[in-house]
C-alpha cells in the first residue's frame, strides 16, 4: 500500500540524486516510475486476500480527507547516514497524517490476519539503494531537493511489485480516494 507521488515531483527527486550517483557505481537509483511512498509492505500475498485487502483499504481512505504533505530539503538514509543502505527524501510536513493512515493500515490488516509491522513506520521516499553499506556523511551536505512545494494527497494505492532482474516495478492495482476537503 503506498501513497502516489506526481510525476513532477519523483522526476525532480531523481535528478537531485544524479550528480552523486553519477560519481558512486554502489548506487543504484530508483527510477521515477517506481517512486511512491511505502504505507506498508505486503510481501507475498494470497489472491483470495486481494479483495479482503481492498475491503479495508476503502474503509480507511473513507475515514481521512486528503492533505497536503512536504518533501525535506536534505536526503536520509537507513539504517542512518553513516552506514546506509537506503537513500531517501524524508517528509518533514505532512508526516503525522501519513502515521495515521499506515496505523489505520496496519490495524485494519492485522483484523484480516496479516502481521503488524515490527518497524515504527517512517514517511519517506526510497530515492537508490546501495550495493553495500557506506558513509554518505559527505554526499549528504551536497544533496538539496528543491520539490519544496506542498504535495496534495487525495489517495491511497495497492501497489504490486513485479520483480524482475533490472529490479522492482511497481504497478497500481486499484485506487482508493481520501474524502475532499482541501
Amino acid at each position: 500500500m503506498a501513497i502516489s507521488i506526481p510525476f513532477a515531483v519523483r522526476q525532480q527527486l531523481f535528478d537531485s540524486l544524479k550528480p552523486v550517483v553519477a560519481q558512486d557505481r554502489e548506487i543504484r537509483q530508483i527510477l521515477p516510475e517506481n517512486m511512491h511512498i511505502t504505507l506498508k509492505f505486503l510481501g507475498e500475498t494470497e489472491i483470495k486476500k486481494i479483495d479482503k485487502i481492498k475491503d479495508v483499504l476503502g474503509k480507511i481512505a473513507g475515514n481521512f480527507s486528503d492533505f497536503y504533505y512536504r518533501i525535506g530539503e536534505n536526503i536520509g538514509a537507513f539504517p542512518r547516514i553513516g552506514l546506509a543502505r537506503i537513500i531517501f527524501a524524508p517528509i518533514d510536513e505532512g508526516c503525522e497524517q501519513l502515521s495515521y493512515i499506515s496505523e489505520s493500515v496496519e490495524k485494519g490488516l492485522a483484523a484480516i490476519g496479516i502481521k503488524k509491522e515490527k518497524k515504527q513506520f517512517k514517511a519517506h521516499i526510497t530515492l537508490a539503494r546501495l550495493r553495500v553499506e557506506k558513509d554518505l556523511t559527505d554526499q549528504s551536505v551536497k544533496i538539496k531537493f528543491i520539490c519544496r512545494e506542498p504535495v496534495k494527497c487525495s489517495k491511497i494505492s495497492l501497489i504490486e511489485s513485479i520483480l524482475k532482474p533490472s529490479g522492482a516495478e511497481y504497478a497500481v492495482i486499484w485506487e482508493f480516494s481520501l474524502l475532499q476537503k482541501t
